[in-house]
């Protein structure tokens, strides 16, 4: 059996995912977005929170088998934030309620001050996660 190589450390797609989420806040201030533009715009950030949850969790279990259990639980701390805007932001879209979801993104990206949006974003990226979040099962 070969090696698993991952070509991504936990911390480097952590920062990609952030950088992601803080382009699609910036691009989220357009006065004209619609209703689907807003749901795709909450449903990837929602994807990308779950991923975020899950390299704090890698990055933690690794820490733990070496004994540094006091540094895994204040990195869980630090990153607390990640899980309550992912728990917020899916009750929102599991109820429809998008008149709320501005709200919680201001809160989210109050959160992510020190995170730069990608530049020139030509591509929507975001564009298919409602559907996408559909599909995995919620």
């Amino acid at each position: 059996m070969s090696r698993v190589i991952k070509p991504e450390s936990a911390a480097s797609m952590r920062n990609r995912l952030l950088r992601q989420v803080a382009t699609v806040l910036h691009e989220g201030r357009s006065d004209h977005l619609t209703e689907q533009d807003l749901q795709d715009m909450v449903a990837f950030i929602v994807l990308a929170l779950r991923q975020i949850i899950i390299s704090i969790d890698q990055t933690t279990t690794a820490w733990e088998k070496r004994g540094y259990w006091l540094k895994a639980d204040r990195f869980r701390l630090d990153w607390n934030w990640v899980n309550l805007s992912s728990q917020k932001l899916e009750a929102i879209l599991e109820e429809n309620r998008f008149q709320e979801a501005y709200q919680v993104l201001g809160e989210l990206a109050g959160g992510m001050q020190g995170i730069q949006p990608r530049k020139n974003v030509q591509a929507r990226f975001w564009v298919g996660a409602w559907k996408q979040w559909e599909n995995e099962g919620r």
